[in-house]
């Protein structure tokens, strides 16, 4: 008869506070079935201590033990384990892990992202929209989560990209939070105020990692003002030239 254990840790979060989470798992020596598409895999756990690899090394034991999971199977199966099964133990774990993680918001300062972590409520099933739109962008979402593959086949950036508009107030911000909750992804929120130079961006967002949300708020502000500042540049230039040509053609005259 299969034993299974049931776990409860609490991992403490940079913040201070902290969040209990079970896990449910085998005794050492145990083991289960899993049947997936029709073939049983067979899984063991198995426990190993280091006492045995310090023998007749001069070591003096006391090397804790540790426990990892075997995986058996009929050979003929061997294909469909390697690129199917496992590959899809390994997302789903993937999945039910960042599920399970809190969540957190960078900001940037300098050339580095400082985060806390983000209790943001807003979810699509509280969120205010007209439900043929959500339906849209849920949707939208789920084929792009799909398509990681393709993209890498292609040769392009899995990324995807919205813009949002409208006067505050208008759910702007909870859309972004209800989209980090649904794919369970951290938030970027770059200000570009505090961005001087093209390196340090570029250093920025070399340094966020895969599966995160970039927010970068009140875009159209930060191009007005690059345009202002290339204007003030365009009239200064004119007024610096201007007399410089008259004295050239001062001397010209002159000689």
């Amino acid at each position: 008869m299969r034993r299974l254990c049931l776990a409860r840790s609490r991992a403490k979060e940079p913040d201070g506070g902290g969040r209990w989470s079970t896990l449910l798992c085998m005794e050492p020596g145990g083991s289960t079935v899993d049947v997936f598409d029709g073939v049983e895999f067979t899984w063991t756990s198995v426990e190993t201590g280091g006492d045995d690899k310090k023998k007749g090394k001069g070591g003096g034991g006391g090397g804790s033990p540790r426990e990892s999971l075997e995986l058996s199977f009929d050979a003929k199966h061997t294909d469909t384990a390697l690129e199917r099964y496992v590959p899809f133990v390994m997302s789903t774990a993937e999945e039910l892990q960042m599920r399970d993680r809190a969540l957190r918001i960078y900001m940037n300062e300098g050339q580095l992202w400082h985060g806390i972590n983000h209790h943001h409520p807003a979810t699509f099933d509280t969120l205010a929209m007209d439900p043929v739109l959500k339906d849209s962008v849920i949707a939208d979402l789920d084929r792009f989560l799909k398509r990681r593959d393709y993209y890498r086949r292609i040769g392009k950036a899995w990324k995807r990209g919205y813009l949002l508009y409208g006067p505050p107030g208008t759910g702007k911000s909870s859309l972004v939070a209800a989209m980090a909750n649904y794919l369970r992804s951290n938030l970027y929120d770059l200000d570009l105020s505090e961005v001087r130079l093209n390196s340090s961006l570029q250093k920025l967002l070399i340094h966020m990692p895969n599966k995160s949300i970039l927010v970068i708020e009140d875009i159209d502000c930060c191009f007005d003002a690059a345009a202002s500042r290339k204007d003030a540049k365009r009239r200064s230039w004119s007024r610096n030239w201007t007399p410089a040509t008259h004295r050239t053609r001062q001397k010209t005259a002159g000689r």
